[in-house]
């Protein structure tokens, strides 16, 4: 491999020579406002003509690579996180404090779920009132984020269940008993 030498006189190698270029041109990029206007439009163009290719080049890679496969999946959720925290107004780290105040569990059913809490927000005012698994916020969804309707479903569901338990002062049977009852209920034909 033939080397290059710099301008102090001393060998460089290509990665050397190439590293100092591409330095150069991220400085000129930042400085020249007329070099970057120039640069976004060549590659809009390349992007446009090009974006079939493109779009099949990066399919393959991800279907075939499970390191960019991993890296891409990782990006699309770390960007979804935070597009949904800027949504609701909260940094990572006021997430982060109300996951701990709430013991990274969700505020209504206390489970702690395999993926990320959603943001449940009031969506008259957009105030943010705690994290959720998704299916407590599913529930509250489908209430409509009405407290009565969510009270009447609960008032439901206790008077069910309250009704299939035995009043307590039923006498158990033991198994003679059961026996004889079952010989006496036969219905002749």
């Amino acid at each position: 491999m033939e080397k290059e030498q710099g301008g102090d006189g001393r060998d460089r190698s290509p990665e050397e020579v190439r590293a100092a270029s591409n330095e150069r041109r991220r400085k000129r990029y930042a400085e020249d406002p007329e070099y970057r206007e120039r640069q976004l439009k060549n590659q809009l163009r390349y992007h446009t003509v090009h974006q079939a290719e493109i779009t099949a080049r990066r399919r393959r890679r991800y279907a075939t690579d499970p390191e960019y496969r991993a890296r891409c999946l990782a990006e699309n959720a770390k960007a979804r996180r935070a597009s949904l925290l800027t949504r609701y107004g909260m940094s990572l780290l006021e997430y982060q404090l109300r996951l701990a105040l709430q013991n990274g569990a969700c505020a209504i059913c206390k489970k702690k779920p395999n993926g990320p809490l959603c943001i449940d927000h009031c969506h008259l005012t957009g105030k943010v009132r705690g994290l959720l698994c998704h299916k407590c916020n599913s529930a509250l969804g489908f209430y409509e984020d009405d407290p009565e309707l969510a009270q009447a479903g609960a008032d439901y569901l206790r008077a069910f269940y309250d009704s299939l338990e035995p009043p307590g002062d039923v006498m158990t049977s033991t198994n003679e008993q059961t026996e004889a009852g079952k010989a006496g209920r036969r219905i002749p034909i």
